[in-house]
């Protein structure tokens, strides 16, 4: 049998206990996968992420891809909290109908870490600039996360 005629059984029935049980044994399966082929553990959790997320950032996902930047400024990660990007982007009535906040908070220290040198510290240009990047009607849905995935 194949594992997806295994987890086909286990839907059938709606057995809660035996779906944590196969969650618990893929979890070990996993966690040795991480060590012995880190690049094909982050394809499946990848694929997991889009599954449940979509093309969009959740926290833990953002926090992490914004702890990678490298600033042009000289520092590492986050300029502005998810708290401050969320609070920023309702006093200027940008709502997460297209994008989630996780997607914004991503966006906005992305232009901060990238264009530090051409805006400088004026916080409303990288407002306009990271509403202009993440609100492109040319762009897929998910433009973030998918530029996100692009560049690791």
């Amino acid at each position: 049998m194949k594992f997806k005629d295994y987890v086909d059984k286990i839907v059938a029935k709606a057995d809660t206990k035996q779906m944590y049980e196969l969650t618990c044994v893929l979890n070990d399966h996993f966690d040795e996968l991480l060590v012995t082929d880190p690049k094909m553990y982050w394809e499946v959790i990848h694929d997991l992420h889009v599954l449940v997320n979509g093309y969009y950032f959740d926290e833990e996902c953002a926090l992490y891809a914004v702890s990678q930047f490298k600033n042009e400024d000289g520092t590492m990660g986050q300029h502005w909290a998810i708290a401050d990007t969320t609070s920023v982007a309702q006093q200027n009535g940008i709502t997460f109908d297209k994008f989630t906040p996780y997607d914004w908070y991503y966006v906005l220290n992305m232009v901060y870490s990238d264009y530090y040198p051409l805006v400088g510290t004026s916080v409303p240009n990288y407002i306009q600039m990271a509403k202009l990047w993440i609100m492109d009607k040319d762009a897929p849905e998910g433009k973030a996360y998918r530029y996100y995935m692009a560049l690791r």
